[in-house]
């Protein structure tokens, strides 16, 4: 989902976004608060503004010998707040014009200090976690963001703010918007558009990572997969053997994905991504030769698609892709399917759309010379033709068909030939 502001919370994004970083004004504007060396200069203005707009007056503040980095204050303007370093970071408070009183001083980082209205509470960011202390020094993780959280801010409502940043290929710092509720849940505020209009800077940097993680991709290409994918990155991405084609997987981790989450492939020519696998979990995907097809492992199982989405297979349950090959044509896929406590082979052929089982207690070691090269677990080799073939002429193939019969339990009923649970149905009136 994504977080809804109300007016005037979006203002108060705009004013925070557009304040220097370690400076702070009261939610009317009436005081504000910045560091100054080892002191916090304290403003106050006149209820009517004058007219340059400076503070009326102001007052530094002694910081008990703490080099002063960030400073905020409460709308009563006697409650204050900061951040001091003294060989580590240490975040401490000021209030009813006592000395300054160290809150928290645990050798962790702790940034961007600010006071919730009432100046009961001040939030901080420490690295990706969203922290609230009480004047007493007790504190509560309130949430840890998805990304690092660098900047937070109380709204009117009582709510938090957050702009946090994330740079996952390497090529410049994004900017993202988090609203964090009092029961520590978050949202993003907005998507690339909205985060624009309340005064951050997403789209440049975020299609330079559109351009890492969606390599040969013109600029027009782009931005539109930034229109459809917004914040969210590939998870992983496989790309075909000539680089023309890939496969990528991506989540909607932060912001919401209006045509789904999942596995997709994406040709380099322009042209949409096409989703195969909505809600997929990519684990590994493996191109043939070409890049005609692929096959996907997937959290649910092994699928194969043709490489410009037009179709998707899922194997049979209990398929694994560990040594299974793609023939050099192609057109087949062999692969194992787990029987209990052993394996066996089929194979996938994507002109026909159909699977075959080809050999009990084997496994796929390649093809050669457009053959299944297979060793079945007493240690015995075997070359075979695939198998997409109809049953009764592979019912002769298992029984023997001019090739060594496969070692194991062979049993013929009226409806099918078992060989060691690789079951291949008989023809009425066989």
């Amino acid at each position: 989902m994504i977080a809804r502001l109300t007016e005037s919370e979006r203002a108060a994004a705009r004013r925070f976004l557009g304040a220097p970083a370690g400076h702070d004004a009261s939610s009317d504007g009436r005081f504000t608060a910045r560091p100054d060396g080892d002191r916090v200069l304290l403003g106050e203005r006149a209820k009517s503004p004058v007219s340059d707009g400076q503070p009326e007056k102001s007052t530094r503040i002694p910081a008990r010998g703490f080099e002063v980095e960030e400073a905020t204050v409460a709308d009563d303007g006697q409650t204050v707040a900061f951040v001091g370093r003294r060989g580590k970071d240490s975040l401490l408070a000021i209030s009813d014009g006592g000395a300054p009183r160290v809150l928290l001083d645990d050798g962790l980082s702790v940034h961007s200090p600010d006071l919730s209205p009432d100046g009961k509470t001040i939030a901080v960011t420490r690295c990706y976690d969203v922290v609230t202390v009480g004047l007493d020094g007790s504190k509560t993780t309130l949430a840890k963001m998805p990304d690092w959280a660098e900047r937070v801010e109380y709204l009117p409502s009582g709510r938090l703010m957050v702009e946090a940043g994330f740079d996952g290929w390497g090529t410049g710092r994004v900017p993202i918007l988090y609203v964090v509720e009092p029961d520590g849940k978050f949202e993003a505020v907005a998507d690339i558009p909205d985060a624009e209009a309340l005064g951050l800077a997403p789209r440049a940097p975020m299609l330079k990572q559109y351009e890492a993680s969606f390599p040969g991709t013109s600029a027009e290409q782009r931005a539109d997969l930034l229109e459809r994918f917004g914040y969210n990155t590939p998870s992983m991405r496989i790309l075909s053997p000539d680089k023309r084609r890939m496969v990528f997987d991506v989540h909607a981790k932060r912001v919401p994905i209006a045509q789904g989450e999942g596995v997709y492939v994406l040709a380099c020519d322009g042209s949409a991504p096409r989703m195969l696998a909505p809600g997929g979990d990519l684990r590994e995907a493996h191109w043939s030769d070409a890049g005609k097809r692929v096959a996907l492992v997937l959290h649910d199982g092994l699928s194969v698609a043709e490489g410009d989405g037009s179709r998707v297979r899922q194997m049979p349950p209990n398929a694994e892709a560990k040594d299974a090959a793609w023939s050099p044509d192609e057109r087949y896929y062999a692969f194992h399917v787990k029987t209990g406590d052993s394996v066996a082979v089929y194979v996938y052929d994507c002109e026909k759309d159909g699977i075959y089982p080809v050999l009990p207690r084997a496994r796929v070691e390649g093809w050669r010379d457009g053959k299944i090269e297979a060793l079945f677990e007493d240690g015995t080799r075997m070359t075979v033709p695939p198998f997409p073939i109809d049953p009764e002429q592979g019912v002769g193939l298992a029984l023997g068909g001019g090739l060594p019969r496969p070692p194991g339990q062979i049993s013929v009923t009226d409806e099918y030939v078992d060989l060691n649970g690789v079951r291949v149905p008989r023809k009425r009136g066989e």
